[in-house]
């Protein structure tokens, strides 16, 4: 097999990865699962539900 990306675009990916922040939480194996299926009932990544929540939370509470 050859290579997935061009040199151009591993290039592009590596400038626009710098542009990101990583968060890392730990939590328990169940409360990953309980979040997990209420994502997908929504419809969504994980990730995605994470990131919404967080956001209507802080407007919901006025603290932007």
């Amino acid at each position: 097999m050859g290579k997935s990306y061009t040199d151009a675009q591993a290039r592009a990916t590596k400038e626009y990865l710098k542009t990101l922040a990583s968060i890392s939480i730990r939590i328990k194996k169940e409360e990953k699962e309980r979040y997990e299926k209420a994502a997908e009932k929504a419809g969504m990544s994980l990730r995605s539900f994470i990131l919404k929540s967080i956001d209507e939370k802080i407007i919901k509470e006025g603290l932007e």
